[in-house]
């Protein structure tokens, strides 16, 4: 029986107890997932994401979260079967503690890559952009379908998802702390080598962000199934 774990003053519960969990492929959570500064083990499947640079690790009341430097500080898990190719339907589902970004700067979420030449980006990648003059109206962006306008804001936890369905020329929806801020027609780029990781990371700059958790859905979650996981996590990131 997997217990609670208490962090400063908050005894957090098993972190799929209450979220959805159907098509769950893949769960990193600063509480029941093993977090250190080089791996960050999932609660399920057989996945671990590999930390580059020794990321800080901090206990928080949020729990164990990841803290990368916004220099060098990434993340990356193997994918040789291509199980998070995710090219007919996915969900990918973030806590996110984004400082301001640079103008053109952008912090990938997550992302799958499309061939071993990392510069050639992701098949799929959920990314926050820092739109506007300086950075000052960042949005999140997932398969080419962005808000109108700025709709993240910075130094605040915020519960970021992207939804498809479809393939490419289907839909994506993406949505902010459990409310849909933007749907449209979903652009895969072409995968061009399988087996690719999937992959987080941001540019360079010195952005820090502080990582909640990851969950990962081999499906499209409904708008009810992903205000119901925002509504079970959101006390313990003080929404």
């Amino acid at each position: 029986m997997v217990m609670g774990i208490v962090y400063g003053t908050t005894t957090l519960h098993q972190a799929t107890r209450g979220v959805v969990q159907d098509g769950l492929i893949l769960n990193l959570d600063p509480d029941a997932g093993e977090i250190t500064s080089s791996s960050w083990k999932s609660f399920v499947g057989d996945v671990s994401m590999t930390l580059y640079n020794s990321p800080e690790t901090t206990n928080t009341a949020q729990g164990v979260i990841a803290n990368l430097d916004g220099t060098d500080d990434y993340m990356r898990a193997t994918d040789t079967n291509d199980d998070f190719l995710l090219a007919t339907a996915g969900t990918v589902e973030a806590w996110i503690y984004q400082t301001p970004l640079g103008q053109g700067r952008s912090m990938s979420i997550l992302g799958k890559f499309r061939h071993s030449n990392t510069n050639a980006g992701g098949v799929w990648q959920f990314k926050i952009s820092g739109n506007g003059s300086g950075g000052s109206t960042p949005t999140l962006v997932c398969n080419g379908v962005s808000p109108s306008n700025g709709t993240f804001t910075y130094n605040q936890w915020k519960h970021c998802v992207a939804a498809w369905s479809g393939g490419s020329g289907g839909t994506t929806t993406i949505y902010l702390d459990g409310s849909s801020v933007a749907t449209g027609t979903t652009a895969f780029a072409e995968q061009q080598q399988v087996g690719q990781p999937i992959f987080n990371g941001v540019s360079t700059g010195g952005y820090p962000v502080k990582i909640g958790g990851y969950r990962v859905y081999n499906r499209a979650l409904t708008a009810a199934e992903v205000s119901k996981n925002f509504n079970v996590m959101r006390h313990r990131f003080g929404i």
